[in-house]
């Protein structure tokens, strides 16, 4: 691919494809620690690692969007902005150019979380839903309901006979997205959409 993705999804060279936008809640849950220029203990470690990422003018305008109080955790509130920024507000990006392009997409949203080890709550990180889909690592394929249903979902896609109702192609206005939570599958409209007005105000 010569031209970059998005210019090419909008101009048309998708028209007719069928696609699937997929992204999880807490994308950099597992990555935060190594994207951080200090341990995430406490605000003054949050505004650190912000103003390393954004520059002091920066650090705080993304603070006062994102304020720790807001999250669990300092920490917390990092993954969200590292998450929204790679993964969250690229995918709206992608789902608005290829949806232009003529492109059948679908958004997934991926917001079951799991623990790890010595009970760490590791969130719904990045390729958890892949796991979830293919019933790999922490989950069980053989017990587990959203892995079925994701299961049966993937199949009428891939074989064309996906009902509209269940999961409604993304268009600008509604913006429609299937979440894979705790309690199954459900539908939803515009993941993150103010979020990532916040982004694009910055250039980000």
């Amino acid at each position: 691919m010569i031209d970059p993705p998005h210019t090419v999804f909008a101009r048309g060279d998708v028209a007719g494809l069928d696609v699937i936008v997929a992204t999880t809640a807490d994308e950099y849950a597992m990555l935060i620690d190594a994207a951080s220029p200090v341990p995430l203990i406490d605000d003054a470690s949050y505004r650190t690692t912000l103003t390393s990422w954004f520059g002091a003018a920066g650090a705080q305008a993304v603070e006062a969007q994102y304020p720790s109080a807001a999250f669990s955790s300092p920490r917390a509130a990092a993954i969200a902005v590292a998450t929204d920024v790679i993964f969250t507000c690229p995918s709206r990006r992608s789902l608005a150019a290829l949806a232009t392009g003529g492109a059948r997409v679908r958004h997934l949203v991926t917001t079951r979380a799991h623990r790890g080890p010595d009970d760490a709550d590791w969130g719904a990180a990045h390729g958890f839903d892949v796991m979830t889909l293919f019933g790999t690592g922490l989950v069980d394929a053989t017990t587990d309901h959203l892995h079925s249903s994701m299961v049966e979902l993937w199949r009428l896609f891939a074989g064309g006979r996906l009902p509209a109702s269940s999961w409604p192609p993304w268009d600008e206005v509604a913006q429609p997205y299937l979440e894979a939570g705790d309690r199954g599958l459900s539908l939803g409209a515009a993941w993150a959409a103010d979020r990532c007005e916040f982004w694009a105000q910055l250039g980000i």
